[in-house]
């Protein structure tokens, strides 16, 4: 028997998973069936193949296996633990050196890591616990690709939007592409939050420390269900405490998970009525309590089922309709994520009667002043409007201004109020007019706004809302009226009625318009006059047409030239032929993806004109280690779809010129 035939019979009755590497190239020679298995690769791809392939960490191997070969003792073995490039397993791996057909090579054995401690290692041969390992790790490996799959549509769908927004558009188109982004957006929290439930299952999820406004993200979550609310015929509304702080430090995203899916299952299961969310705090030094509630009218839940609700995978009977939404998950990632940020949640509920979910976390506070509000007391305001909470949602928002404001709950309370101020020589300022009054048909607010000369001393402001059919370019009314869409956020309101008090606040209110509207617009043009010292030649490689046409025209509305590669190979064709500033590179790719082709740029003899150049991934791929897997293969940077306009911008900007 020779020695190769020996050695390869003595790892074959081993119980390790076991490869034999070419020592000088460290490509693969001989393999193990259950070295494939273990690395979830077909059984034939294994020969020749380089370990990097498999292994994420080759520079410990790579260190050790160099001190081997400095070593005049050819038999020596020790032990280094690398992680493998396919999950999130660790594994000793015993290394030595041997000989292989005439070739120097290294043994690699392999065996599975329970714990970081190292103290408990399970043998591959183990099934119990290598089913274990193989069932976490398909699962990863699905979740990775479901999030691709997913993210894919999202960066055409929010890469055209924001192209959208930056045409000529009305106001109520604007704020139609608005909501489109929102509820984009939003989908995409809820995409993220599904990948993280694994990480919150192994204990690996890590929270952000970052600034957020509470009011936007509640006021989001509103208009994301102002179309589905509207169509249902119920009534969507916040209300929140003039002294909920502007801003707080934490978790924004997983704020916003908690409070979508509570106010998703408040308006599945209220067919009439309202769904309330009210905001207040307790705050003490640098730290404020927000308490939460989100109430609905609805079905409520039977006793019974109330203990249940957080449990995950669990459902009510089939007869009943369920707060689970369709996995059973909804509400279990809810507490998980409430404890992870020191919050509670909980229920109240009457059966027939609706239910009130409570939400409460423990945020800080960062260190800045609170901003203050513009001093509107000396106007006064009367808001006509059928919902009394409405009514009592924008009195809270104007709370701070110091406006006085006067309500009316029926077109004949309306006039009246009006026409008393007016014959008291103290006329509304602003009138806040509800043109979706049950039974307050359009023809009557027009004639209204005509005829009634006591309006003719007022601004009015129609109000309508999201999903209506009324469309105010077509009333007949007078071009001075301002418009608010429904559910009404504060700094809309403030907008509207500011500008409508003073003409000249138009500066004031550029610095407080609401971001998701224009500030994405504002930020590329203000990159693209960072920009203006000349055009990049950009080398954008992608296979998806609807990716190029989005990340085309944000790259040339930047003002910069765009190539088109569409696979690695191509990229390679044209980076040997021609000079570019910068390459925006898929990493999924047919024929030759991103990762081989930048490996391929970076070693000598690629034959490219600039081996250094700024590669930038640009990835639907956003799983713990994506981006490491990125940097390892040479690229500089790295972002994930769906791409933002202000991200593409500071990203380009950050590298122009580092070539």
């Amino acid at each position: 028997m020779t020695v190769t035939s020996q050695l390869t019979l003595t790892l074959q009755e081993a119980s390790d998973a076991s490869v034999i590497v070419d020592a000088s190239s460290l490509r693969v020679l001989w393999y193990k069936e259950s070295f494939c298995h273990l690395f979830g690769v077909p059984e034939n791809d294994g020969s020749c193949s380089p370990l990097a392939s498999f292994i994420r960490d080759t520079e410990a191997v790579k260190q050790f296996v160099s001190s081997l070969k400095k070593s005049d003792n050819k038999h020596s073995a020790d032990v280094v633990h690398v992680q493998l490039s396919r999950n999130d397993c660790d594994y000793d791996v015993s290394v030595f050196a041997a000989d292989y057909n005439g070739v120097s090579c290294f043994v690699l054995m392999f065996k599975i890591i329970v714990d970081t401690s190292h103290t408990n290692v399970i043998y591959p041969n183990d099934p119990e616990q290598v089913a274990v390992k193989l069932a976490n790790r398909t699962r990863n490996e699905f979740i990775a690709n479901i999030s691709h799959e997913i993210r894919t549509p999202m960066n055409g769908v929010l890469g055209l939007v924001d192209l959208l927004s930056d045409t000529n558009l009305d106001e109520l188109q604007k704020q139609y592409v608005s909501t489109i982004r929102q509820s984009a957006h939003l989908l995409l929290v809820v995409v993220n939050d599904l990948l993280d439930f694994s990480k919150i299952e192994a204990n690996k999820f890590v929270l952000e420390h970052l600034r957020f406004s509470p009011r936007k993200i509640i006021e989001d979550v509103c208009d994301a269900h102002a179309f589905q609310i509207y169509e249902k015929g119920i009534k969507i509304v916040s209300l929140i405490e003039p002294d909920v702080p502007d801003n707080v430090l934490g978790d924004q995203v997983r704020f916003r998970q908690v409070l979508l899916n509570l106010v998703n299952n408040a308006v599945k299961f209220t067919a009439k009525g309202e769904v309330v969310i009210k905001c207040k705090t307790e705050a003490s030094t640098g730290r404020a309590l927000l308490k939460i509630a989100v109430s609905d009218t609805g079905i409520g839940v039977k006793p019974d089922l109330l203990n249940a609700l957080f449990e995950p995978f669990t459902q009510a009977d089939a007869s009943t309709p369920r707060y689970f939404g369709s996995t059973g998950l909804g509400l279990s990632i809810c507490k998980r994520l409430a404890a992870l940020m020191n919050g509670t949640i909980s229920v109240e509920s009457e059966y027939g009667n609706g239910a009130t979910f409570f939400f409460d976390v423990n945020l800080d506070l960062p260190d800045e002043k609170r901003a203050k509000s513009r001093d509107l007391s000396k106007y006064s305001l009367l808001i006509f409007d059928s919902h009394v909470t409405t009514r009592t949602s924008v009195r809270m928002q104007l709370k701070n201004t110091g406006i006085n404001v006067d309500e009316a709950g029926s077109p004949d309370e309306l006039e009246r109020l009006v026409q008393q101020h007016d014959t008291d020589s103290n006329p509304y300022d602003i009138v806040l007019l509800d043109c979706d009054y049950p039974g307050f048909d359009t023809k009557r607010l027009e004639s209204m706004t005509k005829n009634f000369l006591p309006f003719q001393r007022t601004k009015q402001v129609l109000t309508f809302p999201l999903g209506s059919s009324i469309r105010p370019n077509k009333l007949d009314i007078p071009q001075t009226c301002g418009f608010l869409t429904k559910p009404i956020r504060q700094q809309s309101l403030l907008d509207v009625i500011t500008s409508m008090l003073d003409k000249g606040i138009e500066r004031e209110r550029e610095q407080v318009r609401n971001a998701v509207t224009e500030d994405s617009n504002r930020e590329i043009r203000e990159a693209e006059r960072e920009l203006s010292a000349g055009a990049l030649q950009i080398l954008l490689v992608e296979d998806v047409k609807i990716n190029i046409i989005v990340a085309t025209a944000m790259i040339t509305a930047q003002g910069h030239k765009v190539e088109v590669a569409e696979n690695g190979i191509e990229a390679l064709e044209l980076l040997r032929k021609n000079d570019y500033d910068m390459v925006f590179m898929d990493c999924q790719m047919p024929e030759m993806d991103g990762y081989e082709c930048t490996e391929i740029v970076r070693s000598p003899g690629s034959g490219v004109r600039n081996p250094l150049i700024p590669i930038v991934a640009m990835t639907a791929h956003a799983m713990a280690g994506d981006r490491e897997k990125c940097l390892e293969c040479g690229m500089d940077d790295y972002i994930t779809k769906p791409i933002d306009a202000s991200n593409l911008a500071e990203t380009i900007a950050r590298w122009r010129g580092r070539n």
